[in-house]
This record gives C-alpha cells, sequence and structure tokens, in this order.
C-alpha cells in the first residue's frame, strides 16, 4: 500500500492549481503552462522570460477544422510547435457564401506569446 506525502500547497502552487480546475479545462502538458482557450507556454521559454509572435497560416474547411496549418513568420522558432498544435486544435464557424457553408483558404492566425508582469 503505498503511503500518501501530506500536500504543502505555497500561494503560487496555488494558483496554478486553481487554473488547471478552472472552467476553461486546460490541458496539462510536461511541454509548458497552457493559456486558456489558446496555446501552450513551452516552459523553457517562461523560464527564460521570453515573448514571440508567431504568424500561422491555415485553411478552414466547411466544419470549421483547420488544415494545413503552416508558420509564415516567427519572432523565435522555440513557439513555432506550439502555435502549429493550437492551429490544429482551432475551430472556426465556416465561412458561407449564399448561405451554404464553403472552404476558406489561407485563413491568417497570430498567435501571441506575452508574459504578463
Amino acid at each position: 500500500m503505498k503511503k500518501l506525502l501530506p500536500l504543502k500547497i505555497t500561494a503560487p502552487a496555488f494558483l496554478v492549481a486553481s487554473f488547471f480546475l478552472s472552467p476553461a479545462r486546460a490541458e496539462q502538458s510536461e511541454r509548458g503552462t497552457p493559456i486558456p482557450h489558446g496555446p501552450v507556454y513551452p516552459h523553457e521559454m517562461v523560464k527564460k522570460n521570453v515573448e514571440a509572435v508567431v504568424v500561422v497560416k491555415t485553411d478552414v474547411n466547411t466544419e470549421g477544422r483547420t488544415a494545413g496549418c503552416r508558420v509564415v513568420s516567427s519572432t523565435n522558432t522555440d513557439f513555432n510547435t506550439s502555435a502549429l498544435d493550437y492551429c490544429r486544435k482551432a475551430r472556426y464557424s465556416p465561412a458561407t457564401k449564399n448561405g451554404l457553408p464553403v472552404v476558406e483558404y489561407g485563413k491568417t492566425l497570430t498567435v501571441r506569446y506575452r508574459l504578463d508582469d
């Protein structure tokens, strides 16, 4: 039988714990800190206090799902994988023409990674 260790929560840890339990239901990952309804901020970049902007192009199908996500510019390539993962999971209302959904080609998605002061 495993022995449970006492849990000691510091103020910052409590804030992180409450963040993961928030209604946003961000996925916890070993790669970094999830931003509610957004991309994962790479852990190493948080530690280094690095910010970035990644511009991604994608097509949006008639169901609002993205396809063919590709980075077109980035201020720091260490953020590209996170931005592409976010793009692939993003969902949109599809574009319409005459009231019917159509594929939208070359939609631009700008992903800003900012650390609050």
